[in-house]
C-alpha cells in the first residue's frame, strides 16, 4: 500500500526489527526519551523512508499519506486553498495534504523521528525548518495552501538541487584543499541547513 508517496506501488522489504530497535535507541540517546506515540514511525514508514533516501536519493515524504499512526489506514488528506493562477489571480483549488500547520507538524514530527533514529539529519536543522514553516503559518494563516506548496517544493524539488550543488562544492573543496563540513555519506543534514 502507499505509505510515503502517492501513486508509488513499489514494494520494499520491511526493515528488520533489530534495526528499528537500534534506531529507537539512537533516538532515545539523542533526545533523552522515546518518541511520543504520535511521533513514532511504523516499520512500514521506516522501510519506505530508507528506501526513498537510498534508492531514489530523495528526502520527500508525501504528508497527504505519511503521518502519525501510520499503522492505521491513512486516507489521502485534502483541503481547499487559494493559489495564484498563471494570470496572477487567486483561484480556489483542492490540494492533497495537511490542511493546517498543526496537521503538517504531526506528519513532520514522524519524519523528524525517522531522521534522528537513522542519523539522517540532526535535530537542530529539523527543528529550525519546522520553526520556519510555523513562522510563515503564524504570520500568514490564510495562505496555508501556498506555504504548504512551498514546503512540498522545497522537500521534493529544491532539496535534490541543493544536494547536487553541495556535492559539487564539496568536490571543489577537496581539490582545493579547503575545509568543509559537508558529509557525502550523510548529505541531508547539510541540505536542511541550507533550506
Amino acid at each position: 500500500s502507499e505509505v510515503a508517496l502517492q501513486g508509488v506501488k513499489t514494494q520494499v522489504s520491511l526493515i528488520e526489527l533489530k534495526y528499528m530497535r537500534a534506531g529507537r535507541q539512537t533516538y532515545k540517546g539523542r533526545e533523552g526519551a522515546d518518541p511520543e506515540k504520535d511521533e513514532a514511525p511504523t516499520s512500514e514508514q521506516a522501510s519506505a523512508c530508507i528506501a526513498i533516501i537510498t534508492v531514489k536519493e530523495s528526502i520527500y515524504m508525501d504528508f497527504a499519506l505519511f503521518g502519525p499512526h501510520g499503522d492505521r489506514l491513512i486516507k489521502r488528506r485534502r483541503f481547499e486553498a487559494l493559489v495564484r493562477g498563471a494570470d496572477g489571480t487567486f483561484q480556489k483549488v483542492e490540494l492533497l495534504g495537511p490542511g493546517t500547520y498543526r496537521e503538517w507538524e504531526l506528519s513532520y514530527r514522524v519524519f523528524r523521528t525517522l531522521c534522528i533514529m537513522f542519523d539522517i539529519i540532526v535535530p537542530a536543522w529539523l527543528d529550525r525548518y519546522a520553526r520556519m514553516v510555523r513562522r510563515y503559518a503564524d504570520e500568514y494563516p490564510e495562505a496555508w495552501g501556498v506555504i504548504y506548496q512551498a514546503d512540498v517544493r522545497a522537500r521534493l524539488e529544491h532539496a535534490p538541487e541543493v544536494t547536487e550543488r553541495l556535492e559539487d562544492q564539496y568536490a571543489g573543496d577537496l581539490v582545493n584543499n579547503r575545509r568543509t563540513n559537508f558529509k557525502p555519506d550523510r548529505p541531508w543534514g547539510s541540505v536542511w541547513e541550507a533550506l
